[in-house]
């Protein structure tokens, strides 16, 4: 049950990780905007 739990807040994390990664990556495409 614990071990499902650690998942679950991982796997949150990851696609935390993942949405900023695309943020910064649009940005970079888009220099102008800066």
């Amino acid at each position: 049950m614990n071990k499902d739990r650690t998942l679950d807040y991982l796997d949150q994390l990851e696609s935390e990780s993942i949405h900023i990664f695309r943020e910064v990556a649009g940005q970079f495409e888009k220099p102008a905007l800066l």
